[in-house]
């Protein structure tokens, strides 16, 4: 049986992070994809890709990359094939 295609759009922040001098306090410590790859157990179930979009510090988030980050979702959803896509981002943003 084919597996369901899945996505997530990287954002990266506290769930990366580590603390640093730059900006906001912290610096962004590992991509969207090696987030991912380190909870291997969805792969089990989908075909799951990283789509990296920032990797940037909660206090570093401006509308610009916030509505770039809408577009990339925006953009995953028209493709028919893919069932689920979901951002990675860090609880500071929230």
């Amino acid at each position: 049986m084919k597996k369901p295609l899945a996505r997530s759009v990287g954002t990266d922040d506290t769930l990366a992070s580590k603390f640093g001098p730059e900006p906001g306090g912290h610096a962004s410590a590992a991509s969207a994809q090696v987030l991912v790859a380190a909870v291997p157990e969805p792969s089990g179930v989908a075909d799951s890709r990283v789509i990296e979009h920032a990797n940037i510090d909660s206090a570093l988030m401006d509308t610009p990359t916030a509505s770039g980050v809408r577009a990339a979702l925006r953009k995953v959803r028209k493709d028919d094939a893919i069932t689920g896509v979901a951002p990675t981002r860090g609880t500071a943003t929230l």
